[in-house]
């Protein structure tokens, strides 16, 4: 047993049937190389999951039950699916009460959604219906449906060859998304650093980094942590001269 695994207890999903809900995961994975709305529908399916974990533990997870996909891939696919659902109004309150796990509100024929889901499967419908591309989505939200009138009540995107003044998507709605953007990032960057603390800790011995890696390695490897241990100091210089002004 690793290190790392010895001191670090798995992740398990709050619900319990961790390889079952790995394996429709797996499922909707290789959905997603197909179009945007399985990329959604794989996304849904993650916020979901989120829903049902404790606070940074969806990275571990994905490490633990699907490692044939990154993690940067699966958070790449929640932005996206969050920001559907920031555009349907779909909070993630009502997803971790819905009565059908996220994915089935898009996966799902129509007539076997509950009724109180409908309005947001339709708007989810004609969104995805305008956008072919997770690309084309991403720069909607980002830039604004510049050329489209957009019906707030049910999501319906029209086509225009011009944009008119006042029309496109809100500046609220942009700002969202950058910062739905910023908190996929920071949350890649804390499960990067949980993963690279507990691989440097398993490295640190003649068996592994002693073994495997080269001397060229091992200096590059020295450099780049003795640069990042010096930000570090200085941070915390920084950080401790503000809370004595403070």
């Amino acid at each position: 047993m690793s290190k790392s695994k010895s001191l670090t207890k798995l992740p398990s999903l709050k619900c319990g049937n961790d390889k079952e809900a790995a394996a429709t995961l797996q499922g909707l994975i290789a959905d997603a190389q197909q179009g945007l709305r399985r990329i959604v529908t794989a996304g849904m399916y993650i916020e979901w999951l989120v829903t049902n974990l404790k606070h940074g533990q969806l990275g571990p997870w994905i490490e633990t039950y699907c490692p044939n996909v990154t993690v940067r891939t699966v958070l790449n696919w929640r932005t996206t699916a969050r920001n559907v659902c920031d555009w349907v109004g779909l909070k993630s309150e009502t997803i971790s009460e819905m009565p059908i796990s996220a994915d089935k509100l898009i996966s799902l024929p129509d007539s076997d959604i509950p009724e109180s889901l409908k309005p947001i499967r339709k708007k989810i419908d004609n969104l995805l219906s305008e956008c072919k591309s997770a690309k084309g989505l991403q720069l909607a939200f980002n830039f604004g449906f510049s050329q489209a009138d957009v019906d707030e009540s049910t999501g319906v995107v029209t086509n225009k060859r011009g944009n008119r003044s006042g029309k496109g998507n809100p500046k609220e709605t942009r700002e969202a998304a950058k910062a739905m953007k910023i908190k996929a990032d920071m949350e890649n960057a804390q499960y990067e650093s949980e993963r690279i603390t507990k691989w440097l800790l398993e490295m640190a011995d003649h068996k592994h980094a002693g073994s495997w890696l080269t001397n060229a390695q091992l200096k590059d490897l020295a450099t780049a942590c003795d640069t990042f241990s010096a930000y570090v100091s200085r941070l915390n210089a920084s950080r401790s001269t503000s809370r004595i002004n403070a």
